[in-house]
């Protein structure tokens, strides 16, 4: 279970985590670990604690990447800009093998850093829990809608790695796991009268290999250019 940036910047964020994200899978069985991919906290590093009683009720392993908003800004020295989040979670820096695949947590990978794949990495661009930095409209459940500056729904990712193949499948929180695209599209036309108006949808997480396709009426099914 993949995490973008929680990144709370006061307690009522915090507890905008707990409850909208967190308290969905808390308890959950069917994953082996979990992963917060930095910005732990929103320049606040005296959330750790706090933040860590919150990402302990999910009830799984989790590992923590640091992020540019977990640091230390008020040291001298770069050197002990990591040392909060250190205290909090242990090495900046860390790798570690799971299954038949190897995780490391750095930057930047290279030949200096033992990658040697023909190709480069994949950069996966993970929805967040903080979604719009927890902004918007508040939901049923007390917590901001959030919605993302590209429509996307708050949420996080459950990734799956066999080898050197993986598959990610996103979960907007607090919708249904099948919610994975919204369409806009005019509520009403008028028949044979051209018209402007366009039909989007936005597929979450999509990428450009994937194919988008729509029909009206039980008529031909079309592709969805692609933008």
């Amino acid at each position: 279970m993949i995490f973008g940036d929680p990144q709370p910047y006061s307690l009522d964020e915090l507890e905008y985590f707990r409850k909208g994200i967190v308290s969905e899978v808390e308890g959950i069985t069917d994953v082996s670990f979990g992963a917060s991919l930095g910005d732990i906290v929103g320049d606040r590093p005296d959330f750790f604690n706090a933040y860590k009683e919150i990402i302990e009720k999910v009830g799984i392993p989790w590992f923590h990447v640091m992020g540019n908003h977990d640091m230390n800004f008020d040291v001298t020295s770069d050197e002990f800009s990591d040392e909060s989040f250190t205290a909090a979670f242990g090495p900046a820096t860390y790798a570690f093998n799971h299954g038949n695949a190897h995780y490391m947590k750095q930057t930047f990978f290279g030949k200096e850093d033992g990658f040697y794949g023909s190709k480069a990495h994949h950069h996966f661009n993970v929805g967040t829990p903080s979604g719009d930095w927890y902004s918007g409209k508040i939901l049923a459940n007390g917590t901001p809608a959030s919605t993302m500056r590209d429509g996307s729904p708050k949420g996080y990712v459950f990734l799956e790695i066999d080898g050197s193949e993986y598959a990610a499948r996103y979960k907007p929180a607090g919708r249904a796991a099948d919610y994975q695209i919204q369409v806009h599209a005019p509520k009403i036309l008028v028949e044979g009268v051209r018209t402007t108006a366009q039909l989007v949808a936005n597929f979450f997480t999509g990428a450009a290999t994937d194919k988008v396709i729509f029909r009206i009426n039980g008529g031909e099914w079309k592709p969805i250019i692609i933008s």
